[in-house]
């Protein structure tokens, strides 16, 4: 992960690394740095900046490792391997199986890995199944603590899970003094949560930067225990390099008093953070007491909006039961409208009927008794009644 970075003025890295130029580990640092340059399958990235660039963040653990060398060494992991300039080195130094997980696949170059024969997985080291079955002497996380997605609790204590007895860890990350909080994804450590198999994609950014004691609390808190610390000068803000080993049963009393050193500052962070979260806390109070309020507040305007709404009910329950004497008013009217009319129809035809009827005898044998007569058929078929 740890592959972007700002770029450093050429004539300040080179005034720092001229400082260490015939130091045996900064030699070896370089060796392996122009081994990768000189793959053809290395990212451009490498050569135009980033090898400039990456020693500044880890500068301790070179020489670290360099002591480390009367130690055996059988395996050693570099979590988050990026180019792999450490994991070279390791495989240098120590002359030790070499294993490199990364959650991308875009950044070492495989006939690199072919002609080191290193063992090489795309690997989530929070969330994926680890892919190996085996114990590591040297564990190598630099810059990617900051990357974590999770609380990195769980998985720094899965990492030291994959450790020997005797192995050692070296880290380095932001110091968030210099850097600044991040605050980008939460507001502080606790809020982040713990790992969980997401759909979306890892977030490939700084996550959450540390201060020393947040630092120290969590690696405490995984089993680790600070054997060296330092800080190198990075390129914007200087980083914490660390060399961790897992805590010992305490034989000495110089190991104790190590260890108590390291509680007390982590006691300070978290009575810190016990007085922060203890503010949040009065605050959410306060702001619950005030929506308290609002609520009771808004019950009684619901009550009364509820009785205005049941008395709108009523008034239109009135109104639908007056349409709809109405419409009955209505049907009955049109009843006795369409009776008034078959009765008018009756009347008009039974005179008519009639008058014919008597014309007709007055006027039989005559012109128009014969045009009575044709106009009585007319009323009878019309009305269907006979003769």
């Amino acid at each position: 992960m740890r592959y972007k970075c700002p770029i450093i003025k050429e004539k300040t890295a080179n005034t720092m690394l001229n400082k260490y130029k015939d130091e045996t580990w900064m030699k070896e640092i370089i060796k392996c740095q122009n081994e990768i340059s000189s793959s053809s399958e290395t990212n451009g990235y490498y050569v135009a900046a980033y090898r400039d660039t990456e020693i500044f963040y880890w500068m301790n653990i070179p020489e670290w490792i360099l002591e480390s060398k009367s130690q055996h060494v059988k395996n050693c992991l570099d979590i988050g391997g990026a180019y792999g300039t450490l994991a070279l080195y390791c495989k240098n130094i120590f002359d030790c199986n070499v294993y490199i997980t990364d959650f991308v696949d875009n950044y070492l170059s495989k006939s690199l890995l072919k002609k080191y024969n290193i063992t090489y997985a795309v690997n989530n080291i929070e969330l994926d199944p680890f892919p190996w079955n085996v114990k590591f002497d040297v564990i190598i996380l630099t810059e990617v603590l900051e990357h974590f997605n999770f609380h990195p609790i769980p998985t720094l204590k899965k990492i030291h899970s994959l450790l020997s007895d005797d192995g050692c860890v070296f880290l380095s990350t932001p110091d968030s003094i210099e850097w600044g909080v991040t605050t980008k994804y939460y507001n502080s450590l606790e809020e982040i949560p713990l790992p969980v198999k997401v759909t979306s994609q890892a977030i490939d950014d700084h996550v959450w930067q540390y201060n020393k004691n947040e630092l120290l609390y969590v690696l405490d808190e995984a089993g680790f225990y600070v054997e060296k610390f330092a800080y190198s000068k990075g390129v914007m803000a200087r980083h914490f390099n660390l060399m961790l080993r897992k805590k010992p049963k305490f034989e000495t009393t110089e190991q104790l008093q190590a260890e108590l050193n390291t509680k007390s500052e982590i006691s300070s962070y978290l009575k810190n953070a016990l007085v922060d979260r203890s503010e949040k806390l009065t605050l959410l109070k306060k702001e619950l007491d005030a929506n308290s309020i609002t609520v009771t507040q808004l019950k009684k305007e619901l009550a009364t909006t509820s009785d205005v709404m049941d008395q709108l009910k009523n008034e239109l329950k009135n109104e639908n039961d007056k349409i709809t004497r109405l419409n009955h008013e209505s049907d009955l009217l049109h009843q006795e409208l369409n009776l008034f009319r078959h009765e008018l129809d009756v009347i008009k035809t039974s005179r008519s009927y009639r008058l014919a009827q008597i014309y007709g005898k007055k006027l039989a044998g005559t012109a128009g008794g014969k045009l009575f007569e044709k106009i009585l058929d007319y009323i009878v078929e019309k009305n269907n009644k006979p003769k």
